[in-house]
């Protein structure tokens, strides 16, 4: 099961995932086959999102604390993860 999912470029799925949400982090499936294409284990992910730019975000699912408040920006291209501590 995962939770959150958006298409992005070269039609993948990206959903999030944690704990009993599946593969933790950001993670890629081919949109024809099904098959995962890319895992990047960011931390537990609650929601995905895919802005303009093509990156795509995750926003932390890692319940209450300082995990909470966190979010991270995916280049899909690179594998560069940017990290956002402090998000209210």
């Amino acid at each position: 099961m995962t939770d959150g999912g958006s298409v992005g470029a070269g039609e993948k799925l990206w959903v999030g995932g944690g704990g009993d949400l599946g593969t933790v982090g950001l993670n890629a499936f081919d949109t024809d086959t099904l098959a995962s294409t890319a895992t990047h284990p960011v931390g537990a992910v609650k929601g995905v999102s895919i802005d303009v730019d093509g990156y795509v975000w995750g926003v932390s699912g890692g319940g209450s604390g300082i995990l909470s408040s966190e979010a991270w920006r995916l280049n899909p291209v690179t594998g560069a993860v940017d990290v956002f501590k402090g998000l209210v």
